[in-house]
């Protein structure tokens, strides 16, 4: 069997080249229409390239490669600043275990599991309701993940703390209270505190970050060793969490941070193979999403004039690498779209349009973040929720402000756990009905009126919608989108930013009534 196997291979091989198409993925189009994205066998190669520096260079597939795609080296025909893997951000061993929950044909999941694979790494697939029980069966010392499997375990253990007695609970919560100080005050000791990336801190700021660290470390070194030691083994993974997805909350970031769990928060889309960008073990900056992976270049744009904006600049980000997909299958039109020509120096070049808003971190001599990408939004209109779905909001708004009751919608979720909507209701429609009932409508009337619509208008889509599609709460706002106050564009479209900027707090306390 190996030795046919082997022959298989090799016919394989002399068939598919590395520029040959591989596999096609399908993503969610800004029409909702789905796209697929076309990935060669070099994209995905990429993530694998970390087992030839895993001791394994005298295997037969890498004779075979080597001979049969004209390998140069061991870098795949590539120049070695062109390799990029995920080596740079973790480096397993033959023998680890890691655990995954992800679809096996997501992207993401595909991309770490070629690596790890590649590392001698043992794979235990497992789901959302079997996860606890394989992480302690197994004790892996990865877990591939998406941030609301993070979220999910971090419930979990609130959730446990919440079962002890009320002395073991403030407890517990002076010392999740002192060590995030102190993991805070360290962070600026050592120039790796996001606050700080654009401006020094002052005499005053350092010095009692200097003495914060000092005075709590050992409080800080108690709690590790009889709370934070039991989080770990209760979440079970020995070394560290691998997060994309989508974006890494805050708490979430930091929490992890001070049980002392690393979380290697990446960044990068199906269209890139996926990884464009992920923190380091030795450079694992909170809030960020760590630097590009060798062979990948990232360029902050002017979101209008596509020009280059200086570092501590917001704007889109481009990026450029061997992970960029061939183009999207049979439709050049959306391929044109999210290519950008960009001249860098005196040559031009072809850039990919992620449509992800952010900066780069500028060098500084008072800090060592410099080359790490914080991400700061969506240029695009696709919402991508915590457990790596994505929701295309415009034809499920379209489908439920054809209600007479709903004037305009935003839907919102990004990063979180579902969809809410800002809704603007049709005064005028409601009033007509208070004066056929005869009697004045109620908030709660309107409230309840409104939901219906709601869900009458998901359930009218061509297709019966996913559960993620379903939209779990919403807000009245008094004031329409307009021109004037800078919510509509000229085309009467929704500036969503803009929007969601303006209505904060009602977003935020969306989510807060759930918690």
């Amino acid at each position: 069997m190996r030795e046919r196997g082997g022959v298989n291979l090799g016919g394989i091989l002399q068939r598919n080249k590395p520029d040959a198409l591989a596999t096609l993925v399908y993503t969610s189009g800004t029409t909702g229409k789905p796209k697929g994205v076309m990935l060669t066998h070099s994209n995905l190669i990429l993530a694998a390239r970390g087992w030839l520096e895993s001791g394994l260079s005298e295997c037969v597939w890498h004779l075979q490669l080597r001979g049969l795609w004209g390998v140069h080296g061991d870098t795949y025909g590539m120049p070695d600043e062109e390799q990029a893997n995920l080596s740079c951000c973790v480096q397993p061993d033959a023998g680890d275990k890691s655990v995954s929950v992800l679809p096996p044909w997501h992207i993401y999941e595909r991309s770490c599991s070629y690596f790890i694979l590649s590392r001698g790494v043992t794979q235990v697939y497992s789901s959302v309701a079997q996860l606890r029980n394989d992480l302690a069966a197994h004790k892996p010392e990865y877990m591939i993940a998406v941030p609301l499997v993070l979220d999910t375990l971090h419930r979990r253990v609130q959730a446990g703390l919440k079962q002890a007695s009320a002395a073991r609970q403030r407890i517990a919560g002076a010392f999740l209270a002192c060590s995030a100080m102190y993991i805070r005050a360290c962070r600026v000791v050592q120039g790796a505190d996001l606050e700080y990336a654009l401006q020094e801190p002052g005499f005053v700021p350092r010095l009692k970050a200097l003495l914060l660290a000092a005075l709590l470390r050992p409080v800080h070194q108690v709690a590790d060793k009889i709370v934070y030691s039991k989080v770990r083994e209760r979440v079970g993974v020995q070394k560290a969490v691998i997060s994309g997805g989508g974006s890494l909350a805050t708490h979430l970031d930091e929490f992890y941070e001070v049980i002392g769990l690393e979380v290697m928060n990446g960044w990068g889309l199906t269209e890139t193979s996926p990884v464009l960008a992920c923190r380091r073990l030795d450079s694992n900056i909170r809030g960020s999403i760590g630097e590009p992976v060798p062979g990948t270049k990232l360029l902050v744009v002017d979101p209008e004039a596509m020009t280059p904006v200086a570092p501590g600049t917001q704007g889109v980000v481009l990026a450029q690498g061997p992970g960029i997909m061939a183009g999207y299958y049979k439709n050049q039109a959306s391929t044109a779209e999210v290519t950008v020509v960009q001249k860098v120096g005196e040559e031009a070049s072809s850039w990919f349009n992620t449509g992800d808003l952010g900066w780069e971190v500028p060098d500084q001599e008072h800090h060592v973040m410099g080359g790490s990408i914080v991400l700061t939004g969506r240029a695009k209109d696709t919402i991508v929720l915590l457990n790596g779905e994505n929701v295309e909001p415009q034809p499920i708004e379209d489908a439920c402000t054809c209600s007479p009751y709903i004037h305009q919608m935003m839907l919102v979720g990004q990063d979180r756990r579902h969809l809410t909507a800002l809704i603007v209701p049709a005064d005028e429609a409601l009033e007509l009905l208070a004066e056929e009932q005869g009697t004045p409508l109620e908030a709660h009337q309107v409230e309840a009126l409104i939901a219906l619509e709601l869900k009458k208008g998901v359930d009218s889509l061509r297709r019966k919608s996913a559960q993620h599609e379903r939209i779990q709460n919403f807000v009245l706002l008094d004031e329409p989108f307009s021109l004037d106050n800078g919510q509509l564009t000229r085309t009467m479209k929704i500036r969503r930013n803009v929007v969601a900027e303006a209505h904060i707090a009602a977003i935020e306390g969306l989510y807060k009534r759930e918690s």
